[in-house]
C-alpha cells in the first residue's frame, strides 16, 4: 500500500511538473506555445493524475489556477474559464474539459 502511494505521489509531481515546464518553457525560451487542442489534452492527463491521488479534493482549484495563467497566452481559455469557475466538484470540469476536446481535438 505504501508503495502505491509514493507512485502516485510520484505521478502526481510529474504531472504537476510537466504542465509548468511545459508553461515556463515557452515563456523563458520563447517555445512555440502548445496549440489549443494539444493544451486541452494536456490538461486531461494532468487531471487524470490529479484528481487520482489523496489531493483530488482540491482539484478544482488548482485546475481553475492553471486557467488564470493559461489564459494569457490562449484567449480561448477565458471562455472556457467562465464556464468552469462555477464548478466546485471535480466531475463537472472533467466533463467540460473532455466536451472542449472533443469540440477542438
Amino acid at each position: 500500500m505504501l508503495y502505491y502511494s509514493i507512485l502516485l505521489l510520484y505521478c502526481l509531481f510529474l504531472a504537476s511538473l510537466f504542465l509548468f515546464v511545459t508553461v515556463f518553457d515557452v515563456i523563458k525560451h520563447d517555445s512555440v506555445p502548445l496549440t489549443y487542442p494539444e493544451l486541452l489534452t494536456l490538461l486531461v492527463e494532468y487531471s487524470r493524475y490529479e484528481i487520482a491521488g489523496d489531493k483530488g479534493q482540491y482539484y478544482p482549484n488548482r485546475i481553475k489556477q492553471w486557467m488564470v495563467y493559461l489564459k494569457f497566452q490562449y484567449p480561448q481559455i477565458k471562455t472556457l474559464f467562465r464556464e468552469l469557475r462555477i464548478f466546485q466538484t471535480t466531475d463537472p470540469i472533467v466533463e467540460l474539459l473532455h466536451r472542449e476536446v472533443q469540440i477542438h481535438g
